[in-house]
């Protein structure tokens, strides 16, 4: 092939070669085909002598082909329990890695067409090209919502460009298929979508949560608002041509050009719709299609949180937080907080990070870096504020990262918890009690007068200790009791948050 060739020296460009790769593809391992994929996307953004709409074909093709691993290899990540950190990473960093790849790639395909003179696509090929990115933008900024990443602003700015840039041509609302039997979306879908997802407080879930919540918005779509005309009912504001997410509409924002606003629509009543229906049912409708045998109290659970967050009024919080600067100390665990209640921690690892704001509800604190390797949403935690002596038990609801540390929004569940050991059909079980209410005097049990109310304690278990059909028995300051199961509270990860009554037993 000598200088003064047409054909491109890129190996896909030969026809050969592109068959042989796009057949060996489908029968890789979800990790290692994309791996290879990122590696063939990579090289096509270094080929300068391939024409670009042979290049966007390529693209295009690579893409389809690994689109079902991409949803596989997900599926490892959000499924996983109980991973080490280096095996969390390795997933997370597989994904991740890939779709920045894809962005790369879609844009230098996009930028050429921008930029030359005499290299364009034609109108549906550049059409497909903005859905694509759009699409890539979305899992982009998804992954690194997974691990709190805030550095996203280039994705949302480079979404925005592809809405507006739609917009003038014409074709924001023109819908095509986006790939081989999948329904068709149009630019100003997808953006919508990628808007209404992350204006719903996605900090505040778990990945599996996230990835629920994204199906449900796609299935909320055609009740969804998005306009540039103000109205009342608006509920999140967006500027396409700011590196920012949506914002909550608290006050009127900077008039543009490329100023937009969203609302839920009809997707309040759509939602309340949906709950009934698995409630009534007890389980997920089959025209959800979330992608997933995923467990009906989790996509109730991400049902309220969409509803709550596209109110037009934010929930008041329940309790009035007051701004402190103190020490905290933080152990991590279940096995860690039963061992340090027990008095038998040893020489058991310690955090301190430093509380900002606090309430009867919980508290607001800033995390070193080092502790990111574990803190995650939904984290059990030990911690014992600055000139106390008792031991509080919470739980992570929110968490952002930043440089050098980050933030975390902690509830408090146990203000006196209690770590103790119970039976279990005569197997130990490590118990902690969650604020254990005062029992009845004795002497009213051996009178023998009937307890009117039901006396109920939550407790937290390892979920591999959780038996539901086995009530717990255990002595507790001299009073032998007996904890039947009422209902699971909360599950996470390795434990359970369990509601108990209480049979007083002596």
């Amino acid at each position: 092939m000598g200088w003064f060739s047409l054909k491109s020296s890129h190996p896909l460009a030969n026809s050969a070669e592109l068959k042989r790769v796009l057949e060996l593809l489908p029968g890789l391992t979800p990790a290692t085909a994309l791996d290879e994929t990122r590696a063939w996307l990579e090289s096509l953004v270094q080929a300068e002598d391939m024409k670009l709409e042979q290049c966007l074909d390529l693209v295009l093709r690579l893409d389809e082909a690994t689109l079902g691993h991409t949803r596989r290899f997900a599926r490892d990540y959000l499924m996983a329990q109980n991973l080490s950190r280096s095996e969390e990473y390795r997933l997370w960093n597989g994904n991740h890695s890939y779709w920045v790849q894809l962005i790369a790639a879609y844009e230098h395909c996009l930028a050429r067409h921008n930029t030359g003179s005499k290299q364009k696509l034609a109108p549906v090929l550049l059409l497909l090209l903005q859905i694509r990115l759009l699409r890539a933008y979305a899992a982009g900024i998804k992954w690194a919502q997974f691990r709190h990443t805030q550095n996203v602003g280039y994705y949302w700015q480079g979404a925005g460009r592809v809405y507006l840039a739609a917009q003038a041509a014409g074709e924001v609302a023109r819908r095509i298929p986006v790939y081989a039997n999948t329904a068709e979306s149009s630019v100003e879908e997808e953006y919508l979508l990628l808007l209404m997802l992350h204006a719903s407080s996605l900090g505040n879930l778990q990945p599996l949560q996230v990835e629920i919540a994204e199906r449900l918005v796609a299935y909320l779509a055609p009740e969804l608002v998005f306009t540039d005309q103000t109205d009342p009912a608006n509920v999140y504001w967006v500027d396409a041509a700011r590196p920012q997410p949506p914002c909550r509409l608290i006050r009127p924002p900077e008039v543009t050009p490329t100023l937009r606003f969203l609302r839920p629509g009809t997707a309040l009543e759509k939602i309340d719709e949906i709950g009934r229906r698995i409630g009534k049912a007890g389980e997920i409708p089959a025209d959800l299609q979330l992608g997933g045998p995923f467990a009906p109290q989790m996509v109730l659970s991400v049902l309220e949180h969409l509803a709550q967050n596209w109110q037009s009024q934010l929930p008041q919080r329940s309790y009035q937080r007051h701004q402190v600067r103190s020490r905290l100390r933080v152990i991590n665990g279940f096995a860690a907080i039963h061992a340090k209640l027990s008095q038998n921690a040893g020489n058991l690892p310690e955090e301190t990070w430093i509380a900002g704001d606090v309430s009867l509800g919980g508290m607001g604190a800033e995390v070193p870096l080092g502790a990111k390797e574990w803190v995650e949403i939904g984290a059990l935690i030990g911690m014992q504020p600055e000139g106390g002596d008792n031991w509080l038990v919470g739980l992570i609801r929110r968490f952002s990262r930043a440089e050098g540390g980050g933030s975390v929004g902690i509830q408090t569940i146990g203000k006196s918890p209690q770590a103790v050991v119970a039976d279990s059909g005569g197997l130990p079980t490590p118990l902690l009690l969650l604020d254990l209410p005062v029992l009845p005097p004795a002497e009213i049990l051996a009178s023998g007068k009937l307890l009117v109310e039901m006396i109920t304690v939550d407790a937290v278990l390892e979920s591999s200790n959780f038996e539901a059909g086995i009530p717990l028995t255990l002595l507790v300051t001299g009073r032998a009791l007996r904890l039947r199961l009422q209902e699971v509270v909360e599950s996470g990860g390795g434990f359970v948050i369990a509601r108990f009554q209480i049979d007083i037993l002596s």
